[in-house]
Order: structure tokens, then C-alpha cells, then sequence
């Protein structure tokens, strides 16, 4: 049922002292008595009587033979000695036959290993890896305990992470490190822009409609799903946004055809919902300049210029007029360190449907821009609510 064998040579490379190496029952040993005399609940409970003993006692490894679980309180306390613990699902003479025919760890052992940081990222590991002639890293954490193994050739040549481009085809508007992933769907509105290369054929959808949350929800219908209410508004509100609640040009039959079927699924008063939409979502009210220009900002690159355009939609231009200044200086450090030609910010009345349009310089690409000039780089466009139309 339970042993320790102090003949092993292996467990005995774990003691402390010969002395404390270990108890094997002999058939005098008073334990052993206990156990033949006792029986059910009793018995269970002398064998974790000798157990607690043997732990106490100094050992450095225990055999528990037979398969048999060790109780919570005994593996406390060996854990609090620092007692090594090899359950076996064997008999007691298969166990100790098995150990006295077992080999010593220490010349096996290599001990000038290269161990990477959990922290690091494959990039920083490449370089390490790249220079040691190890197949296997162990990867340790900040106390320097294991936390697992990686393979040389996951470092060198890991596998790319799979990646769906949603709202845009470019991957200058893509997430950082995208360049490094393997593009395996498209699903878009806008139009084709920035070499896009895949290795095997993908999955684009590109259609022109007002949203492409009307591209995700008819994937829903097309499939028979019906999304929870959080969801069917989180649609609901990217159509919403994208159209100025169906009033943009860029609008279709299909975006309308969308929002009314998540209309039924949103569980809330969606006409209600668009006024506070627009006012909760006021940029000016909340943000930053620097975080205005960037909150939906996109880069073209046309006859060799390059520029952005930032788009916000607010109720009114009120909170326009206090803050041109610092919108204007956000635009010209946002150029600037973008080296780009100009960059622009579309402020959209969703009110009035039209727009202010603010400019870091006024460049010679809009000489002949045919709209009422306010201000030094600033234009009025009237009925003008999309960067496309």
C-alpha cells in the first residue's frame, strides 16, 4: 500500500542523510501490526498516521504504490518539508523492482541551457534562438520557474496568426504587426487600395453599401442565426453611424433592409436610442484634439500626394467653433509627423447634413476644390456628410 525504499539508489540521491533515507515495512514493524489488526475507516486512517510520520521524519521522496490518493493534509505537509511525492499506479514489488532498475538524472543532465523570458516576444527570442545550437528552450518566468517549452523552429519560423481584415482592404489601416499575419478573409465597403497580398485565395467581400455592419448582419440571415439584442445593436449602431441613421448618400436599399431587421431583434426604442446616440457620442465633448484626428482617421495616397481625413459626426458645430484652434494645431503635428502632405478633419452636422472641413495647410491639390472658403483652411460643404461622396 505505501513504501519508501531506502535500497534504491535513485531515491536514495534525494536524501538528506543515509540516516533518514527511508522506512521499508518489515514484518516486525509495530505499523505493520496496526494494519493487519485494523480494518475499514480505522485502517484508512493508520495509514495516514504512518504516512504524516514518514513525512515528518526527514525523508526527501515518498512512493505511495497501488494507485492510492494521498490526503489534502498529508500533501501539506510535505509540501511544507519539501518532500518529493511519486504516486505509482503499480504493487509495491512492481514499484521497487522499477526503481532499483532506474538510472541516475544527473548525467543526463545539462546544465548550461539557454531559457528564454516569458515576456519576450518571438521577435526578441529570434535573435538568441538563431545563435545556440539547442533544439528546445525552456521558457521561465519572472520568479524562474518553468512555464514551458518552445521548439527552435516555432522562433525561427512560427506559425503566422490568422487574421480577418473588417471595414478596410489596406494594411496601413490595419492593426499593427498585420503585415506578419495571414489574411484570410475581407469583409469591406470601400474601395480597393494598398497592394493586398495573399498567399492561398481568401474570402472578399466587398460591396458597396453604407456599412459594413449590413455585410456582418446579412451573414447572420444568411445563415439562420439571430443574434442576442447586445449584438443585433451593436449592428444595429455601426449602420446607424456609418449612414447618419439612413440619411447619407453612401445608403442603400440593403443597409435600410438590415437595420429594420435588427430593429425587431435590439429590444430597445431605436428612434429614442439615435438622439442619444449622437449626443452621448459627441468627440468634442470627450476627447482630446490628438484623439479627435485619430479616432477615424484614413490615409490615401493620390497622383503621388499622400494626406488623411478624420470624420466625427456631432449635433451642431457649437463645440467646433471653441475648439478650431487646437483642432487646427492637433492637424498640422499629426501632418507633420506623419510626413504627410496635409491632413484634414470632417466635422458632420448630423442635423443639418452637412459639413466643416479643416484643413493643416491648404495645399495646392485643393486649388480647385469648388467649396466656400470660411477661414484660412477652413471650407463649408454643404450636404457633403461622407469622405466618399
Amino acid at each position: 500500500i505505501f513504501s519508501i525504499s531506502a535500497e534504491s539508489r535513485s531515491v536514495s540521491a534525494f536524501t538528506r542523510a543515509p540516516s533518514a533515507a527511508g522506512v521499508l515495512l518489515r514484518k516486525s514493524d509495530p505499523w505493520l501490526a496496526m494494519l493487519r489488526t485494523s480494518s475499514g475507516s480505522a485502517r484508512m486512517d493508520t495509514i495516514s498516521a504512518f504516512r504524516r510520520a514518514t513525512l515528518r521524519a526527514g525523508v526527501r521522496a515518498v512512493v505511495i504504490t497501488g494507485g492510492f490518493p494521498l490526503a489534502a493534509e498529508v500533501v501539506e505537509i510535505a509540501r511544507a518539508k519539501g518532500v518529493s511525492v511519486i504516486s505509482s499506479p503499480f504493487d509495491t514489488v512492481n514499484t521497487t523492482l522499477r526503481i532499483k532498475s532506474s538510472q541516475f538524472i544527473d548525467p543526463v543532465v545539462d546544465r548550461d541551457v539557454v531559457t528564454l523570458p516569458g515576456k519576450w516576444t518571438v521577435a526578441e527570442a529570434r535573435g538568441v534562438v538563431e545563435k545556440s545550437p539547442q533544439p528546445v528552450f525552456p521558457v521561465v518566468g519572472d520568479d524562474d520557474r518553468l512555464v514551458g517549452l518552445v521548439f527552435k523552429t516555432d522562433i525561427i519560423n512560427p506559425p503566422r496568426p490568422q487574421l480577418v481584415l473588417v471595414d478596410h482592404n489596406e494594411l496601413a489601416q490595419a492593426v499593427s504587426g498585420a503585415d506578419e499575419a495571414e489574411i484570410v478573409e475581407v469583409l469591406d465597403h470601400h474601395r480597393l487600395g494598398g497592394g493586398l497580398k495573399s498567399r492561398q485565395p481568401i474570402r472578399f467581400v466587398n460591396e458597396p453599401v453604407g456599412s459594413t455592419c449590413t455585410l456582418v448582419a446579412r451573414q447572420f440571415r444568411g445563415s439562420g442565426i439571430a443574434p442576442p439584442p447586445g449584438i443585433a445593436l451593436c449592428m444595429a449602431s455601426g449602420i446607424i453611424s456609418d449612414t447618419l441613421h439612413l440619411r447619407s448618400p453612401t445608403t442603400t436599399d440593403v443597409d435600410r433592409e438590415s437595420l429594420a431587421w435588427l430593429q425587431g431583434l435590439c429590444q430597445v426604442d431605436l428612434d429614442q436610442y439615435v438622439r442619444e446616440f449622437f449626443e452621448i457620442g459627441s468627440a468634442l465633448r470627450s476627447s482630446t484634439p490628438a484623439d479627435v484626428i485619430r479616432e477615424d482617421c484614413k490615409e490615401f495616397n493620390e497622383h503621388g500626394v499622400r494626406f488623411s481625413i478624420s470624420q466625427i459626426e456631432e449635433t451642431g458645430f457649437d463645440l467646433f467653433w471653441e475648439r478650431k484652434d487646437e483642432l487646427r494645431a492637433a492637424l498640422e503635428e499629426f501632418a507633420d509627423r506623419q510626413r504627410l502632405e496635409f491632413s484634414a478633419l470632417l466635422v458632420t452636422d448630423v442635423v443639418s447634413n452637412g459639413s466643416l472641413l479643416l484643413l493643416s495647410r491648404e495645399s495646392q491639390a485643393w486649388e480647385d476644390v469648388n467649396y466656400p472658403r470660411l477661414d484660412r483652411g477652413l471650407y463649408a460643404l454643404k450636404s457633403v456628410v461622407s469622405r466618399k461622396k
